[in-house]
């Protein structure tokens, strides 16, 4: 990740037919509708990249091979959620959806073995609980 003056950037490394990939995350946080198609990639966010590409990746500046729009959803605060149902220790609730959670399977995965089995976990997850969800949200209200 990168942040700058334009946002916070992110990149994948060349795998597969595509090459290096580039983002902007969260894009402008504008509100979507979910129920419409994702919008297409307009001359904005090309200039976004571009200047992005410039600066980091000055090889790669203008060498498009395919472009898109994706959406995810975030939580306030964009951290992932991991704890305990309050109340209920029965119940593990997990969203990793912070735009970036597919990066961390493994260790979210060990993170739900631990809660599950050992009813907690050595690895620090207090910026990932119910606790501080709402506190998130109630900054954010």
């Amino acid at each position: 990740m990168s942040v700058n003056n334009n946002g916070t950037f992110f990149g994948f490394p060349e795998i597969g037919p595509d090459g290096v990939k580039i983002g902007r995350h969260a894009h402008f946080m504008e509100s979507i509708d979910p129920d419409q198609p994702n919008p297409d990639v307009n001359d904005r966010d090309r200039a976004l990249l571009d200047q992005f590409a410039a600066k980091h990746l000055p090889g790669m500046n203008g060498r498009r091979v395919n472009e898109t729009t994706c959406r995810y959803t975030m939580l306030p605060g964009e951290d992932f959620l991991l704890d305990h149902l309050p109340g209920e220790n029965r119940v593990i609730v997990a969203s990793p959806c912070s735009g970036h959670g597919f990066k961390f399977t493994s260790v979210i995965g060990e993170i739900l073995a631990d809660l599950a089995t050992q009813g907690g976990t050595d690895l620090p997850i207090a910026a990932f609980t119910f606790d501080r969800l709402m506190k998130a949200a109630n900054s954010t209200a």
